[in-house]
């Protein structure tokens, strides 16, 4: 069996929004059960002294890169350094509303014994028809290599890439019960 749920790893690239981004840290670790870490992402060219106070949040890990990279390309440099078994795409514009998300990811990872799923919750906005955020395991990032395609288009549809992969493993989970509300514009 694989191991999973030891950890999630929050992967979240942020753009001149650290007002957001500390709301949805703040949200996220404040209804979490278990052991979660957020890792922040910036590229060079953003304000990043306005992010500087996240750092000091225990749990958040901070990254400016130097070179400018789309929001695919960040999720991707943040999974690289994530530590957790499951690694969840994250966006500054959540609200993590359920108690205990984290351990209901956990619970539904386990119900794939050989690690490979993709488990996603209630966004407020697409419910079970479209895997919005999604969440993979650890094992499932090794074996594709990427967590996020950075082929395409810069930002739109990255979901859509894992949730179609996931459909045609039927490898997928829906949590209705777990609502991390995406405040989308």
């Amino acid at each position: 069996m694989a191991i999973v749920g030891r950890m999630i790893s929050v992967l979240v690239p942020s753009r001149g929004r650290p007002k957001l981004c500390r709301a949805m840290c703040e949200s996220a670790l404040s209804s979490a059960r278990g052991e979660i870490e957020i890792l922040i992402g910036t590229n060079c060219d953003d304000d990043t002294k306005a992010y500087f106070d996240l750092a000091a949040m225990s749990g958040v890990r901070m990254f400016t890169f130097g070179a400018l990279h789309a929001v695919s390309g960040i999720w991707n440099l943040l999974a690289e350094s994530a530590r957790g078994d499951l690694l969840l795409m994250g966006n500054d514009d959540q609200a993590y509303v359920t108690p205990g998300w984290d351990m209901r990811f956990a619970e539904e990872a386990l119900r794939f014994p050989d690690g490979v799923c993709v488990l996603w919750c209630d966004d407020g906005i697409n419910g079970d028809k479209h895997a919005a955020f999604p969440c993979v395991t650890r094992k499932w990032y090794g074996t594709l290599g990427y967590f996020a395609p950075e082929c395409g288009l810069k930002f739109f549809r990255k979901d859509t890439w894992s949730w179609d992969i996931g459909r045609r493993l039927v490898r997928l989970r829906h949590m209705p019960d777990v609502l991390v509300r995406h405040k989308h514009w």
